[in-house]
């Protein structure tokens, strides 16, 4: 009788090392679940402000193409213009020309 009941309290011994052992194995694995949990939030939190970050660069980048779109065609439209005032002012100087000749030819037919 006394080896059984030895015996049962080395096993029983042996079950709470064991329960124990795993107990604190379990401890251990709930703390470092929460540490990853902490650092996930961390993680989202820093996303969230990437994401937004990025949103706020997608606007003003698109408002800088605007913008640059619109220099682009102002650009253009002065391009037009002094392309026709260069024309304009080719041709006037043709008729400043034809004039001079014109009241040169009538002065010479005049002197005479």
């Amino acid at each position: 009788m006394t080896v059984v009941a030895v015996g049962s309290v080395i096993v029983a011994l042996a079950v709470g090392g064991f329960a124990w052992r795993d107990h604190q194995a379990l401890k251990a694995t709930k703390l470092e679940l929460a540490n990853t949990s902490a650092q996930l939030e961390k993680a989202r939190a820093a996303y969230r402000s990437m994401e937004s970050a990025g949103e706020g660069f997608r606007k003003e980048a698109a408002e800088q193409k605007l913008a640059t779109d619109q220099v682009h065609a102002d650009l253009n439209a002065t391009k037009a213009f002094l392309e026709a005032e260069k024309g304009s002012s080719t041709r006037l100087r043709e008729e400043l020309m034809a004039a001079k000749a014109q009241i040169a030819s009538r002065t010479r037919t005049r002197a005479k």
